[in-house]
């Protein structure tokens, strides 16, 4: 598996970790097991690999290299 497919799955799951637990009555699974800090640190190490495979992405586009 390709590190972008590996990147994207880890993304998913977190995204869909904080979505579920956004939705849920009373304390989340989050809370209860104290993994906000680690929830955050890994939406935030998350959106900054996005950032930069992007930006990686734009320059080879520009530069005329082949993204496979």
């Amino acid at each position: 598996m390709t590190y972008l497919k590996l990147t994207s799955k880890k993304s998913v799951l977190t995204d869909d970790i904080a979505t579920a637990d956004a939705e849920r009555d009373g304390p989340s699974e989050v809370q209860t097991l104290s993994l906000g800090a680690f929830v955050t640190a890994l939406k935030a190490a998350n959106e900054k690999v996005r950032t930069l495979t992007a930006t990686r992405t734009d320059e080879r586009k520009a530069n005329g290299q082949s993204l496979m």
